[in-house]
């Protein structure tokens, strides 16, 4: 199943993902109550190039995983953090970059770690950040929750004392 993050989790799970990597789709195969209905497809892959993995994962090297797939207007979209790729940006483009989890060739995709690509490159597409950026990603969630709460209390004194 897809996971789910929050904005602050996001940056430190791209780090701790097991695989990162681009693949060459070969098949997608949804699974779904039907047409205007969002749903779960099955990506299917070879591996056309591997940053980060190599000792469990080789190129050429079958892959799977599911994602959220859905078109504008669709019912039964993806709530709170789960990740929704649009059906056309899968079909559209055969290859994709991922950071995954798991034992190949059975995967899970990590957070948003999902991005439909034209053709493989020797470097990455998706952003991976380093320690220091998570712990500020971190460090400013954090601080903009205990903003808001600040900010919530001296309105709520000011419309109790007026």
């Amino acid at each position: 199943m897809v996971s789910v993050f929050w904005v602050w989790q996001e940056p430190e799970a791209r780090r701790r993902a097991r695989f990162h990597a681009q693949l060459e789709i070969e098949e997608v195969s949804e699974k779904g109550p039907g047409p205007g209905w969002a749903g779960i497809a099955l990506v299917r892959g070879r591996v056309r190039q591997i940053f980060r993995g190599q000792e469990s994962l080789r190129l050429g090297d079958s892959a799977h995983f599911e994602v959220w797939v859905y078109s504008v207007g669709d019912k039964g979209l993806p709530r709170g953090n789960e990740i929704g790729v649009e059906r056309d940006s899968v079909a559209a483009h055969k290859h994709v970059e991922v950071f995954l989890n798991g034992d190949p060739p059975a995967c899970r995709l990590v957070g948003t770690g999902f991005k439909a690509i034209d053709a493989p490159s020797r470097r990455p597409h998706l952003f991976m950040p380093s320690l220091l950026h998570c712990w500020w990603i971190k460090r400013r969630f954090f601080f903009r929750v205990w903003w808001l709460g600040m900010m919530r209390r001296l309105t709520a004194g000011r419309r109790t004392s007026g």
